[in-house]
């Protein structure tokens, strides 16, 4: 007899998410193909083979206690056509629905988990395959819905987290089988409710598949640059342990010998050496392999010597949280934005759009928090003067709450370089100088972060050690310089009375103004209007340079002058920026802009 367990707190493996708890044995177990239409369901009783578990749902509409079964029709007649209720279109009769707007329990919140029959693995082929019609509406704090699967009588794991509004869509995935497993069992888990949206299925289909084709992911340089005879060291994620990835290089199709198979996290590492007489330019390295989904890795080469292979600022170390190489005290944890907003909701914490691959996470929404995180030692140099730089998303929620960025030397020596409190810093890009003290050899990176119970949250990305460039000298004019704004978004008012009259006031005007993605809000012509007419109003051009990129947060504020130096650049070519925050809540404090 197998027992059931429930959804309670995530804690990251390294494809699926763990969640603990208990509840109820499934009624019998089917072969595979399982094919359910919700047909001889009631509005209380599911299938045969399928179970509800319930929470706290006292209080809640008769019929519509958790997950219930009704007509899309039923379910407008009930709670009307508002909110997207009525567009369920690849609902066939009887659906499975879970309806939280306007159907609280009698105190807290409410979770239900929709339990299909537990399915027999017979044919080995290493997945199984779950198609189902949804219809899902994006609630608030702290509510999540998750697709989890349960494997022989192991805790249920994540497969798929739902945090933002997917409406009326089909959703086809596959779920890896661990080695040894005999059975799944498949839920759809809607947890931590009170008076949110809904969530509708239809059609379930779950069967034995062969695995879907893993997706490489570039854990090294994603754009690397090197000299002719260089070496270019690459690592290459998300593949399922023990397969083997198979590289070449440049049309010619050179194969890259002695690639190791994929460890038991999916990743393997391997070098591809540049032949000494290839012409600069770009060569792509071409990955694939049986059951991989091919990727190019383009690679930049410069002739050997060319001065462009240099810089100013020297990378010493860097860090993406892609490995486990951190130590840490307390609940922080590493995991993806997608996983983190899927658990605890938006609230912001989608608006991290410096996050990529896998994140540190410190939270405080379900309890108080304490808790450090500390890099491996990093070797420097006595005397140096070096800058950590890294991707932060911090916001103040509830009670009260502390951050720090410490740095650690092996003297004994410690420097606080930074301590965050109130201060909502949304995807924000810190620069934190630093002196090496004259006794040191070695520096790790701490992080420190002390909340109340439901306070804020701290995410980290990319942190790196760098030599950082200089300010411009005082009297050195620059060979070149480029103004830089960006995430206007309707903050017209702002980009023709702070912005663009703050760069005119710097000295030495700039050559190029070029405006750095999100100018508007929705795309509509009048939104166009208004920012081209704000453009020409603030004396910009209305040909100015646009480019556009994804992320809905600027770049990091700079409001000093900062160079890029080469050694074919000298006087220097200048860039100073301007993020929204600094063109607006800044700008109107100080009173100027710069």
């Amino acid at each position: 007899m197998r027992t059931r367990r429930g959804i309670g707190a995530l804690a990251v493996t390294c494809a699926l998410t763990l969640l603990g708890g208990t509840a109820a044995t499934p009624a019998l177990a089917a072969a595979p193909p399982l094919d359910e239409g919700f047909t001889d369901a009631t509005a209380t009783q599911p299938p045969a083979g399928w179970s509800v578990d319930n929470t706290n749902v006292d209080g809640m509409r008769t019929e519509w206690q958790g997950w219930s079964f009704h007509t899309p029709a039923e379910v407008v007649s009930a709670w009307g056509n508002s909110g997207d209720r009525g567009s369920f279109s690849r609902a066939e009769g009887i659906t499975a629905v879970v309806h939280s707007d306007a159907n609280r329990p009698t105190q807290g919140r409410f979770s239900s988990v929709l339990w299909a029959p537990e399915v027999d693995l017979q044919s080995g082929d290493g997945a199984v395959r779950v198609v189902f019609d949804s219809h899902y509406k994006q609630g608030q704090a702290p509510q999540t819905a998750q697709l989890v699967a349960r494997f022989d009588d192991e805790a249920p794991v994540v497969v798929e987290s739902f945090a933002r509004n997917r409406l009326d869509e089909q959703v086809d995935v596959s779920i890896p089988v661990p080695a040894g497993v005999d059975a799944v069992t498949v839920g759809w888990s809607y947890a931590e409710s009170s008076n949110n949206w809904f969530w509708m299925i239809d059609d379930v289909q779950i069967s034995e598949a062969p695995p879907a084709d893993s997706t490489p992911r570039i854990l090294s340089a994603s754009k690397p640059v090197a000299t002719a005879g260089a070496t270019v060291p690459v690592t290459i994620g998300g593949l399922r342990p023990g397969q083997q990835l198979t590289a070449t290089w440049g049309d010619s199709a050179t194969p890259i010998p002695g690639i190791p198979v994929a460890d038991a996290a999916g990743e393997t590492s391997f070098s591809v050496t540049l032949p000494e007489d290839l012409t600069p330019g770009y060569v792509a390295l071409s990955l694939g392999g049986a059951g991989i989904v091919s990727t190019s890795l383009e690679i930049t080469v410069l002739a050997a010597g060319d001065p462009d292979s240099a810089t100013t600022e020297p990378l010493l170390w860097f860090d993406g949280f892609e490995k486990d190489t951190w130590t840490t005290t307390g609940a922080w944890s590493l995991s993806t934005l997608d996983s983190v907003v899927g658990q605890y909701g938006t609230d912001r914490r989608h608006a991290f759009t410096r996050a990529s691959g896998r994140i540190a996470v410190a939270e405080a929404t379900e309890g108080a928090f304490s808790g450090t995180l500390t890099s491996a030692p990093i070797a420097v140099t006595a005397g140096d003067t070096l800058e950590v730089r890294l991707d932060s998303h911090y916001r103040k929620r509830g009670g009260g709450q502390q951050g720090s960025v410490t740095a650690l030397f092996d003297d004994g020596t410690e420097a606080v370089l930074r301590e965050l409190s109130d201060a909502d810093e949304e995807s924000a890009r810190l620069r934190l100088p630093v002196a090496v003290p004259a006794g040191a050899s070695s520096m790790s990176i701490r992080f420190g972060f002390e909340a109340a119970s439901a306070a804020g949250s701290w995410m980290l990305d990319d942190v790196q050690v760098l030599r950082p460039l200089a300010p411009l000298a005082e009297g050195v004019e620059a060979d070149a310089v480029v103004d830089i704004f960006s995430d206007v978004q309707g903050a017209t008012t702002r980009l023709s009375q702070n912005v663009l009259p703050g760069f005119r006031a710097m000295p030495q005007a700039a050559d190029v103004l070029v405006s750095n993605g999100d100018l508007v809000s929705t795309g509509s012509t009048a939104n166009y209007t208004s920012y081209l007419s704000a453009l020409a109003a603030g004396g910009g051009a209305t040909t100015a340079r646009s480019s556009r990129r994804s992320a809905t947060t600027s770049t990091t504020a700079v409001r000093d002058r900062r160079c890029i130096r080469s050694a074919s650049s000298t006087p220097p070519v200048c860039v100073r920026s301007a993020g929204r925050a600094d063109c607006g809540e800044r700008s109107s404090s100080t009173g100027s802009f710069p």
